[in-house]
């Protein structure tokens, strides 16, 4: 194990002066070198103690990338709380809005309906502008973590949102309600330590389309065929299907041609073969689809999350 960071005068002043650079960058990767210290297990409780109000100080600052209030629970889980949860920081003139409620979100610390229900209102006629929708939308996966007997109405209202990140965030909103938050955790565990075949239909339809998708925007759809979520491809269409995605199913549909009438072969070592000798003509129309799957206004994300709902008994662990 490395060495502890160092607890001494001029150590913390060095941090200090760090975390009050005027570059944002340079203030991202002191939060950044805490937070792997921390991580590894390298920080005395001694140097947590009085590193934390240093990084208390910088819950106010302009700079998106600064995840503060992230920091600030690891440093002190049960300091960093009751700060993150007061009227200074959970309002619309906190530059950090947005990362003091994903902090929050992320160690299931739940906001009072008290605070939580004006500032969605505050935010929701905002949405459309920068950085208001990210706001909302952390704000309304935290309404998913507190639920009220309207929150499920809520949520499932902004599913239709012309906003990506707000309808996906009342997808995941709904996963968290119902207690499916592990939901992708536990299919890879089945996965690893028994088998896809062990998964419930509906769960292999989630990890087909998941990693399929994944790929597809990563790297087109060569490289998804190229890879292991092209074993899956057709299993990928499936569910598609019925998750009510059509525009995306006739775009794969329409990719596995490119293979013959057979499709892409099942065996991987085969399948990437052919698509490493593929012509320039064939490139170029997995290229047109890739253009078009890119440019569907059909939400995977909040699909995927939709259907783990719909389908809450096959994603419960066991």
């Amino acid at each position: 194990m490395a060495d502890e960071m160092p607890l001494d005068e001029a150590s913390v002043a060095g941090i200090a002066q760090t975390l009050a650079d005027r570059e944002q960058y340079a203030r991202s990767i002191g939060l950044w070198n805490i937070r792997h210290a921390i991580e590894e297990g390298r920080v005395a409780p001694d140097f947590l103690a009085a590193i934390f109000p240093i990084v208390a100080g910088m819950l106010n600052q302009e700079g998106p990338e600064v995840d503060v209030a992230g920091c600030l629970v690891l440093l002190d889980r049960d300091r960093a709380i009751p700060i993150l949860l007061s009227p200074e920081c959970l309002c619309l003139d906190n530059p950090q809005l947005e990362k003091v409620i994903d902090a929050l979100n992320s160690a299931h610390c739940p906001i009072p309906h008290s605070v939580l229900r004006p500032l969605m209102e505050q935010l929701e006629p905002l949405t459309g502008q920068y950085p208001r929708d990210s706001q909302y939308a952390a704000a309304v996966v935290a309404y998913g973590l507190n639920p009220d007997p309207d929150t499920e109405s809520k949520l499932r209202s902004l599913l239709e949102s012309p906003i990506h990140h707000v309808a996906e965030s009342a997808a995941w909103a709904l996963v968290e309600m119902n207690g499916l938050g592990s939901l992708w955790w536990d299919i890879c565990t089945i996965v690893e330590q028994r088998a896809f075949d062990s998964l419930s239909e509906p769960q292999q339809r989630y990890y087909a389309v998941n990693s399929c998708h994944f790929d597809i925007n990563n790297g087109g759809l060569r490289q998804c065929f190229s890879n292991s979520s092209g074993d899956r491809y057709d299993l990928a269409i499936d569910g598609l299907r019925a998750m009510n995605a059509p525009e995306r199913v006739e775009i794969l549909e329409a990719a596995r041609t490119v293979f013959g009438p057979e499709g892409p072969p099942q065996e991987r070592g085969v399948r990437r073969s052919i698509v490493f000798n593929f012509s320039s003509q064939q490139k170029e129309f997995l290229s047109g689809l890739d253009d078009r799957y890119y440019a569907s206004k059909e939400n995977v994300e909040m699909r995927l999350s939709v259907y783990a709902v719909d389908h809450k008994e096959a994603f419960i662990r066991p």
